[in-house]
């Protein structure tokens, strides 16, 4: 009989992972509590009481899991099957299952299975035939089914316009293990580098996966021209990004050739910040709208308030193209003097932190003021019944002698919207190039409202105001 538990507690989880599946450790991790993210799964391993490695998948429904699971998952294989790979790990250090010794020649490291981007955009241009077979061998085909984007309501001409002129597909369908057919969608992201891995997010009703690691990684649709993009979207799925462009094309005036969407394919990590921050701070760019479409709960005013928190739109918050009520607002003058602003995201519990503090000490009450009579507005609009008043605790780090403003407030959405438009309005207010689009009514992002509504004409001048 196999006895487990060895694996469980024998082998370090973190160790295993980051050596032999090259996952990177993120932001966050304590010794009793790592944070890891690679091949899709962004995980925090711990050990219960019976001293067992276990882990948690921030992006899945996976809860106290161990290493026989994840290695059955990565490897597609069984736990008797994946409990032989670790009785040799144990014996002789080295890890060789089927899935890394019978992999296809281009994929050139056990760690990183799958081929490289640059690798994969060349053999979609020189040799068609390999490259099918490459993505056949990934049980991934290129895009033919059609009926998981029709179920949610999108266009076929809105997928050929936005993910099917470029040099390279941006979507494609990957095996149903279910239905024993082609009929999930999978999404090409693209890394910051492009000797990177490729990555693959795989989607289908009630299904969400990731073919490779994306923390290096965001989903783009056509970028045809970088000197004619005028505007970007951000949002946490292609399929929102795709419904809001089928929803807005006409009041907005978009098309592919001024419009790029931007993808995180679920969670928002630190990387994906710098990849945003470094495109909109690239020379051939002249944008003049920088706008945001997360969903509409906890999570995405969570992700709203971290992107904003720390957006830079460099020269487009200059003396050259800011306006004048724009370079003499209190925003632009406290945005200036933050020297850092932290949000303490925590769900399970009943409340979570903000947390900022300011190069000139002497600047730090009047910033917290700023900030406080912001949220006050926002917070009688949105929770007109009981508006929720920030008390700033003011402290200082003994080390640094940094001082700081911070409070704590409810993880109640209404909560979350109102700060998420605060931080904008604190951090960007009076300029009309970072926008933040809420989706209307009880949606909870803009593919439910494609699927539910119709745009309002009443306020179809409101939204043609938002990008000049």
């Amino acid at each position: 009989m196999i006895d487990f538990n060895k694996y469980k507690k024998d082998i370090d989880l973190p160790s295993f992972l980051t050596e032999v599946y090259g996952f990177k450790e993120q932001k966050g991790s304590s010794r009793n509590s790592r944070k890891l993210e690679g091949h899709g799964f962004y995980i925090v391993v711990k050990k219960n009481n019976l001293d067992q490695y276990t882990w948690f998948n921030l992006n899945g429904e996976e809860k106290g899991k161990t290493i026989l699971d994840l290695v059955s998952k990565l490897e597609g294989c069984d736990l008797v099957k994946a409990s032989k790979y670790l009785d040799e790990y144990l014996l002789t250090g080295k890890f060789n299952p089927n899935n890394i010794l019978n992999a296809p020649s281009s994929f050139t490291s056990s760690k990183n299975f799958l081929p490289l981007y640059n690798e994969f955009m060349y053999l979609y241009s020189s040799n068609p035939k390999i490259f099918s077979h490459r993505i056949n061998n990934l049980n991934i085909s290129l895009y033919s089914d059609k009926s998981f984007l029709t179920s949610r309501g999108i266009h076929e001409n809105i997928v050929n316009e936005l993910l099917n002129n470029n040099q390279l597909p941006l979507i494609y369908n990957s095996l149903n293990i279910a239905n024993k057919d082609f009929s999930n969608i999978a999404f090409l992201l693209t890394p910051f580098i492009n000797d990177e891995p490729i990555c693959f997010s795989i989607r289908n009703k009630g299904f969400k996966q990731f073919l490779g690691s994306h923390s290096n990684q965001l989903c783009f649709t056509n970028i045809l021209d970088k000197s004619e993009i005028k505007h970007i979207f951000v949002g946490e799925s292609m399929i929102d990004c795709l419904s809001h462009y089928q929803l807005h094309k006409d009041i907005f005036k978009l098309n592919p050739i001024n419009t790029v969407y931007i993808s995180t394919e679920g969670n928002l990590l630190d990387n994906h910040i710098y990849l945003i921050n470094t495109i909109i701070g690239n020379n051939e760019l002249n944008l003049k709208t920088f706008n945001v479409i997360f969903d509409n709960d906890i999570a995405g005013n969570y992700f709203r308030m971290k992107l904003f928190s720390r957006l830079n739109i460099s020269k487009y918050d200059s003396e050259d193209f800011a306006s004048y009520d724009r370079l003499f607002s209190s925003s632009y003058i406290y945005s200036n003097s933050l020297s850092s602003f932290d949000i303490s995201f925590t769900p399970k519990l009943p409340f979570s932190t903000l947390k900022f503090s300011c190069t000139d000490k002497n600047e730090l009450n009047k910033a917290a003021l700023f900030f406080q009579s912001i949220f006050w507005e926002f917070s009688k609009k949105i929770s007109k019944a009981s508006p929720f008043v920030p008390s700033f605790q003011f402290t200082t780090n003994h080390n640094t002698k940094e001082k700081f403003a911070s409070f704590n407030f409810p993880n109640v959405n209404s909560i979350w919207e109102s700060l998420a438009n605060t931080v904008l309005q604190f951090r960007f207010g009076n300029s009309k190039f970072v926008n933040n689009f809420i989706p209307p009514g009880n949606a909870k992002d803009f593919n439910e409202f494609l699927m539910t509504n119709t745009i309002n004409k009443n306020n179809n001048n409101e939204h043609k105001t938002l990008l000049p």
